[in-house]
């Protein structure tokens, strides 16, 4: 889509590079990267590298857009399915729904007072209001609606 906006000069193609023909590109690099997940897995190291050096790259030396899905599909991954020890979060609840719910909103209010002007403050104060947010949320309302023999409900009991 960027490529057709450069090429074009059609408004069109930025704003449809923000939706769904624009995105997709991320959905697909992680449908492939499940698809060969051996070959990932097997390479992890090797890929992890090359997708931190191109984001790297793309983020501070020459803008390599093309390889920035795929190499953020290979970085998230990584984490996701290879490194899987992070902590034991879930002593504090269920966080993720509410992560799902309040992200937006406290997005919102953060631009709306011009908080991301320093990407870095912005970014640690929407971390830290959104964990607090879906801790809250969690406990005051989420945890109650949950059914007696849900996991959560049980393990606290015992």
């Amino acid at each position: 889509m960027l490529y057709l906006n450069i090429k074009s000069g059609a408004e069109i193609f930025l704003k449809l590079e923000r939706q769904l023909p624009g995105q997709l590109a991320f959905f697909i690099s992680g449908a492939t990267i499940y698809y060969y997940y051996e070959y990932f897995y097997n390479n992890r190291f090797k890929l992890l590298t090359m997708s931190i050096v191109a984001l790297l790259l793309n983020s501070y030396v020459a803008q390599l857009y093309m390889f920035y899905p795929a190499s953020l599909a290979i970085v998230v991954l990584y984490f996701a399915a290879i490194f899987k020890y992070l902590g034991n979060f879930g002593k504090f609840g269920d966080l993720s729904f509410g992560v799902y719910i309040w992200h937006f909103p406290i997005i919102q209010v953060l631009l709306t007072y011009n908080l991301f002007l320093d990407q870095v403050t912005g970014l640690v104060m929407f971390i830290i209001c959104t964990l607090i947010a879906s801790y809250i949320s969690w406990h005051l309302f989420e945890k109650r609606y949950l059914y007696k023999s849900s996991h959560y409900v049980v393990s606290e009991k015992k």
